[in-house]
């Protein structure tokens, strides 16, 4: 961004953030987000009551696990709740909860769509006393047993956790956001606006990383943002000050007769004395990395509203669907792929989950016994196969999920990205 106007329309909104430093975490700037860019891609009315009353609390995080914690604190689960979960859940976040003291409870999940599995979950509702909270996970699209999970646990007043690891938006997750009534959602955003704002003025590359979005439908009013954020808001101060600082000499630099520079001077006590824009690209390249432990402030909310540097284009619901169209439409040409492989395979050594024509893939899954092979044939095509993760040890001796343990053994995800599928003449090492 080089316009002057904009420059100072974005220094105007800095230092007025800096006014408030009280109010660096009230979630209010994230909420409009969602509500703008997000909830409104909804196929008619966005109807969360909740949501659209203002009783829910939201905020953003580089951190999943303090992410998860402030969830965690939230829905009150404390030492001896007892958690059901789907054993696909990252290591990290059943370290939390093991942590935490909690009673962790695995239910089994479907092979075709590797989320929690609704009657094995009815059958741990219906042996357990007092479940005190379900958390849901996944990453490719198929909400829909999800959204049946979450009006069954509605009726039975048990929260839950819906954690999301995808960014990417599909018509059944805004509809899992517009009908999740009770507990909490963890939803991985993807990348940042943080390193895209401070490019404007940082004269060295700056790391991204994914954030994650946060939100709490509230029962009572404690905030969900009183975790962890004293130390947020020091690691974030130092570079709040030297981006003000480097955003007024920009606009300084302009032959116009403001200068932003007084603001320090006349209405702002700078915590950091900077002397000059040396002093100030220190300041920011030498904290930079402190605020991958840390809540996100408003702040960048507030300005990719207003004065985006690189605009998310989340479209239409118009848009949304025919973005998931065509992914599904990959995702058949992959389960088809695998189908005319089938035959070639050593008998036992590749399984296709039953395909849903009605449900959008954001990506695919299959499971082998022979992971090297579809490496090769997958980056022949251009695609990214990844291994499904080692569910956590505590599970090692539960019998009850032999799903679970069968997926995370087996289990391969297909990263979609659009492209024409093709079956390979390579057809050598099926074994």
């Amino acid at each position: 961004m080089t316009d002057k106007k904009l420059l100072k329309q974005k220094l105007d909104i800095v230092y007025t953030f800096l006014q408030k430093q009280s109010k660096w975490y009230t979630g209010l700037s994230i909420k409009r987000y969602l509500r703008k860019e997000i909830f409104s891609l909804a196929t008619g009315d966005f109807s969360n009551n909740a949501i659209n009353s203002g009783r829910w609390s939201a905020y953003s995080h580089y951190s999943v696990v303090w992410a998860f914690g402030n969830l965690l604190e939230k829905n009150e689960i404390t030492k001896g709740s007892k958690v059901v979960i789907n054993p696909l859940l990252p290591t990290i976040l059943v370290d939390e909860l093991v942590r935490r003291g909690v009673k962790i409870i695995g239910c089994d999940i479907e092979k075709s769509s590797l989320s929690i599995d609704n009657e094995d979950l009815q059958e741990i509702l219906d042996q357990q006393e007092a479940i005190d909270l379900v958390i849901h996970f996944s990453f490719n699209g198929i909400y829909e047993p999800i959204l049946d999970s979450l009006n069954r646990l509605e009726q039975l007043t048990i929260p839950s956790i819906v954690f999301i690891d995808n960014e990417n938006v599909n018509p059944k997750l805004l509809e899992v956001f517009n009908n999740q009534k009770l507990g909490s959602m963890l939803w991985n955003f993807g990348d940042s606006f943080l390193d895209e704002q401070l490019k404007v003025v940082a004269d060295s590359e700056l790391e991204t990383q994914n954030w994650f979005v946060a939100w709490h439908l509230e029962s009572r009013t404690k905030s969900i943002l009183e975790y962890h954020l004293s130390q947020s808001q020091d690691n974030f101060l130092a570079i709040i000050e030297a981006y003000y600082f480097l955003l007024a000499e920009k606009v300084k630099s302009f032959p116009i007769s403001f200068n932003p520079l007084e603001y320090f001077t006349k209405n702002y006590l700078l915590k950091n004395k900077l002397k000059n824009k040396e002093e100030a690209q220190k300041l920011l390249t030498e904290n930079y990395s402190k605020v991958f432990e840390s809540a996100v402030p408003d702040l960048f909310f507030d300005l990719q509203l207003s004065l985006p540097e690189n605009k998310i284009d989340y479209g239409s619901a118009q848009n949304v669907a025919e973005k998931s169209s065509q992914f599904q439409i990959q995702a058949k040409e992959i389960y088809d792929f695998l189908v005319e492989m089938l035959a070639e395979m050593a008998k036992g050594s590749l399984e296709i989950p039953d395909f849903y024509l009605d449900r959008t893939y954001l990506k695919y899954f299959f499971y082998s016994t022979n992971t090297d092979f579809w490496y090769g044939q997958f980056d022949n095509k251009g695609l990214t196969l990844e291994k499904i993760p080692p569910i956590h040890s505590i599970f090692n001796s539960q019998s009850t999920i032999p799903v679970a343990k069968f997926v995370s053994k087996y289990g391969l995800v297909v990263c979609l990205e659009n492209k024409k599928i093709k079956a390979s003449k390579d057809t050598e090492s099926k074994g």
